[in-house]
């Protein structure tokens, strides 16, 4: 187990008082941390089998409806897709159609520059000129659509590409906004002394 993977262990195991709370990192965490124990049930010393049971059933127990999806919150989906790292590689071929639904109606609601101001053009026009509004609801679902497609299929993986994409970019801020922690914890205490001792005894039988 690699240092980062150390430190990603203790970060969703206290995840109720840890001091990073960006809600786009959770999701894929927890699957990674999950793979990569499972990867190790099978890599290991028979000597450390027992601990990498114990491990990967507590990250199990603790968060099977995020590992599941079942009972993942909307607003965590959401996040992860909408940060341009993870966008929709990180779900399974069975995930992905619902997940995409999914984003692209958080997206609906968000209005980009050019469309908030044809709206305030046409609450301006003089109400003698009674004519049919156009259907710009529909054009606007349309363009959500074609924005999060084209979002999602590029293959840019850097923050700085949410500038072409101003509706997922407010999505991304809306979602991914760091909560401050009343608790901080610092780092060397996320978790009870006999469990880092386990993981740090994990870490010398890898070597």
């Amino acid at each position: 187990m690699s240092n980062d993977t150390f430190f990603k262990f203790q970060v969703v195991t206290n995840v109720g008082r840890c001091p990073f709370r960006n809600f786009g990192n959770v999701l894929p965490t927890l699957q990674m941390l999950q793979t990569k124990l499972q990867a190790m049930q099978h890599n290991m010393q028979k000597h450390c089998e027992p601990l990498i049971d114990v491990l990967l059933e507590s990250l199990e127990r603790r968060f099977d409806k995020e590992l599941k999806l079942s009972g993942a919150g909307s607003d965590k989906i959401i996040a992860v897709i909408s940060h341009p790292y993870f966008k929709l590689r990180w779900l399974t071929d069975d995930e992905q159609e619902r997940c995409r639904e999914l984003f692209i109606q958080a997206c609906e609601p968000v209005l980009d520059s050019s469309e908030a101001s044809q709206s305030q053009v046409l609450d301006d026009v003089d109400d003698f000129f009674d004519y049919a509004a156009p259907p710009l609801r529909d054009a606007t679902v349309n363009a959500v659509e074609k924005e999060c497609i084209n979002y999602l299929s590029d293959t840019d993986t850097e923050l700085k590409m949410l500038s072409k994409y101003t509706r997922i970019k407010t999505v991304l801020m809306k979602y991914n906004t760091n909560l401050p922690s009343s608790d901080p914890v610092p780092r060397r205490n996320l978790l009870s002394d006999s469990m880092s001792e386990k993981l740090l005894l994990l870490q010398r039988n890898q070597k």
